[in-house]
């Protein structure tokens, strides 16, 4: 009888707690990319996983990047040695990027 009555109390406890802790939310970009003179347009799909406001992880072509940061509206990371910068603007979503100063790449994304 009384482990019936601490396996409710502990039931309880579990799901407030969880309850308490904010849930990830995922913002999934597509960003059309042209890289050099040759007009050539890539998709690059980016997903942004946050949680309370804060970045919690970033995925570049369905590959979790390294390390990255945020300054102002600027998400700064790279992949593979091309440097991405993911700019927030108010009414639109630019990307610029540089892969070892020989190839540069600029678009806009998209929410999806």
């Amino acid at each position: 009888m009384k482990f019936k009555v601490m396996a409710v109390v502990f039931a309880i406890g579990s799901t407030s707690s969880l309850a308490q802790t904010p849930s990830l939310q995922t913002r999934s970009l597509e960003c059309r990319i042209q890289y050099g003179s040759a007009q050539d347009l890539r998709l690059r799909p980016v997903q942004i996983v946050y949680q309370a406001k804060q970045i919690v992880q970033v995925t570049v072509d369905a590959q979790p990047v390294y390390a990255f940061s945020l300054v102002g509206s600027k998400l700064l990371t790279s992949v593979d040695s091309e440097r991405i910068q993911i700019d927030f603007q108010k009414h639109q979503i630019n990307w610029h990027s540089n892969l070892r100063d020989i190839l540069f790449g600029e678009g806009v994304c998209v929410s999806l």
